[in-house]
């Protein structure tokens, strides 16, 4: 399988994904904006409010900033709550959008393409793939929100940041309030990036391995499922006392260790991620409450600018791990489109052209056909006529007609 351009297949998968459901993006988009702007926007109003109790006091500016921050997070929560109940309507239809997407395209190949066994193995693996763990089209379908809304988050919480470098007119001038310590909780904010990459790299590694596996995990567990019911083999296995046995391939086909494995490994990366966090936010509340007693910022842009940094640095962490996740779908969306690309060797042949409809007469003399991949012929040497209105029946081998 050859591995294409990332951003190449993300352009062109999302403009798939746009085909199967039409309105699903721009509903996304709108979803996605709603929820990153509503928890800083009642921060920012907040943090007015609070501004105004240590300041002048105003009762009216007091209760503006309280309507505004409660009514505008009610508008936005209805807005969201009937753009989310259509995404559902989208969602519920897009695994058979998706099916008869695969199944059009298979309608349109060629027949010696349909009986190409590397390309009926190439269907086969992206519906397993699809089906075991959402890889490929599916993936970037379900991903549209976490790379959105961060992403919304982080351009939102810089906005809110900007404040921090516009300063009160007069503070105490100390290594804390200088430029240099700006600079240097930046870096520190952007080292995190490649320390989440990193994370990301390591949970790769197995997840390729559990992703190759699962579908023939599945298939294996379906199989047992099927075989344990009444219908099939219920019988047997009471009799012969087959459950050990079954119990043994059940336990040994599901993967178990490897997904051991990745939860052991996630559950360790989070625990790392949470601490490199904890560490950023306690520099965070350090470097702008220290700024705020040396008289640089306002009590309530004390709230705001913690807020939003804290926003910056989650919306971060969670961009690079959406980035890793396309990183890792990449080969899955890659076999997708080489199934689509199968050239139409029958179209592009020099010599089609068009049957007349009427009377016509099919003829074949000294016709031989193998399937591809094979070095036997399924026909050989074989001359025959069709006649309209003539009746023909070819009988196999094994008794099967035709």
């Amino acid at each position: 399988m050859k591995e294409r351009s990332i951003w190449r297949n993300l352009v062109r998968g999302y403009g798939i994904v746009n085909r199967l459901t039409p309105t699903y993006i721009p509903l996304t988009v709108a979803s996605s904006f709603i929820k990153a702007v509503q928890p800083l926007m009642v921060l920012f109003l907040s943090a007015q409010i609070i501004n105004e109790l240590a300041g002048e006091r105003d009762t009216g500016r007091i209760t503006l900033y309280a309507v505004l921050a409660v009514g505008l997070a009610f508008a936005g929560s209805a807005i969201n709550a009937a753009v989310n109940r259509r995404i559902t309507t989208l969602n519920s239809t897009l695994w058979a959008r998706f099916y008869f997407f695969l199944g059009n395209r298979y309608m349109q190949l060629n027949y010696d393409q349909v009986e190409d066994t590397m390309n009926n193995e190439r269907l086969a693996d992206i519906e397993a793939k699809s089906n075991g763990n959402g890889l490929g089209l599916l993936r970037l379908h379900y991903s549209l929100p976490e790379l959105l809304q961060p992403l919304f988050e982080l351009i939102l919480s810089i906005i809110l940041v900007i404040g921090m470098f516009t300063s009160a007119s007069s503070y105490e001038q100390t290594f804390i309030t200088s430029p240099y310590a700006t600079v240097l909780l930046i870096l520190l904010i952007l080292s995190m990036i490649p320390f989440t990459y990193l994370i990301k790299k390591r949970e790769e590694r197995i997840q390729k391995k559990v992703f190759e596996d699962n579908p023939k995990a599945n298939t294996y567990v379906d199989f047992f499922n099927e075989y344990m019911q009444a219908k099939n083999a219920a019988k047997d296995i009471r009799l012969y006392k087959q459950a050990p046995a079954i119990e043994d391939h059940y336990n040994k086909s599901v993967g178990a260790e490897y997904w051991y494995r990745i939860f052991n490994l996630v559950g360790k990366n989070n625990a790392l991620a949470a601490a490199m966090n904890a560490v950023l936010g306690g520099c965070v509340y350090l470097f702008i409450g220290l700024r705020a007693l040396y008289g640089m910022y306002p009590l309530g842009s004390v709230v705001q600018y913690i807020g939003a940094v804290t926003g910056v640095v989650g919306a971060l962490a969670k961009l690079v791990s959406v980035v890793g996740n396309f990183i890792t779908n990449n080969p899955y969306l890659s076999l997708v489109f080489e199934y689509l690309d199968l050239p139409d060797n029958m179209q592009n042949s020099a010599s089609s052209r068009l049957i007349p409809q009427e009377e016509l007469e099919f003829e074949f003399r000294d016709v031989s056909f193998k399937y591809p991949g094979s070095d036997h012929y399924a026909i050989k040497n074989l001359s025959m006529k069709f006649n309209i209105g003539e009746r023909l029946a070819v009988v196999g081998l094994n008794g099967s007609d035709d």
